[in-house]
């Protein structure tokens, strides 16, 4: 187990026994936050020094020390590859941090508050970052193209202000299974019309011209006839 304090300081201890192992010293200020690499063979630590530390989790020498923030580090999460650092700050942003080498490689600012959570999800669509911050859930897709590094918003939730308790979506068309998941969880009731697939649109649309052809309905209704 590896927890901070308020007196500045990382400590390892024995999950089974309880004994108590190493103590990382460095950071100037309270450890709001500490994780462990995926494959456990390091550690990071956000502070309120404003900067992530890295730590070799078994010798505990310390490795770069990752500033930019201008506020305290309440919140920090490798990637499931452990190849990236995530960090999120009280200065309204997330940075995505290169483990190797220690250079920030993005800096994602429409975070809408004090980030008090980061989390990546890893999926067959690819990696994606959740940020808790304020009011806000705030879903993003993370693109990892050689040098260049993208960031882009999904969705957004505000707590606050999203609440439609009493609201009846049975049966209703067009909503996206993401704002049916959301209405949900805000108090509506009923079971939506899931939208039509491309192939059961394309059976729908077919049908129709079916039974309009057997109608005999003009195809041409509006359109000005010669004289």
């Amino acid at each position: 187990i590896a927890s901070g304090s308020g007196d500045k300081t990382v400590r390892l201890w024995d999950a089974q026994t309880g004994v108590p192992g190493l103590v990382l010293s460095g950071h100037t200020d309270t450890i709001c936050s500490v994780t462990y690499s995926p494959n456990g063979h390091q550690i990071a630590s956000g502070s309120g020094d404003k900067t992530v530390r890295l730590w070799d989790a078994q010798s505990g020498i310390p490795g770069f020390i990752l500033s930019g923030h201008t506020s305290s580090i309440w919140t920090v999460t490798f990637s499931p590859n452990g190849h990236r650092i995530f960090s999120g700050s009280g200065d309204e942003t997330v940075r995505l941090w290169d483990v190797a080498s220690g250079q920030c490689l993005a800096v994602v600012d429409d975070v809408r508050g004090s980030l008090a959570s980061v989390a990546l999800s890893a999926t067959l669509k690819g990696l994606f970052l959740i940020t808790g911050s304020g009011n806000f859930v705030r879903t993003w897709k993370l693109i990892d193209e050689e040098d260049q590094f993208q960031v882009h918003l999904l969705w957004s939730s505000a707590h606050s202000s999203l609440s439609v308790s009493g609201a009846l979506i049975q049966d209703t068309q067009g909503l996206s299974k993401i704002n049916i998941q959301l209405l949900k969880q805000r108090g509506a009731a009923g079971d939506p019309t899931l939208p039509l697939s491309l192939r059961e649109a394309g059976q729908r649309l077919a049908s129709m011209a079916f039974v309009a052809s057997k109608l005999k309905v003009p195809t041409n209704i509006g359109t000005p006839r010669e004289p």
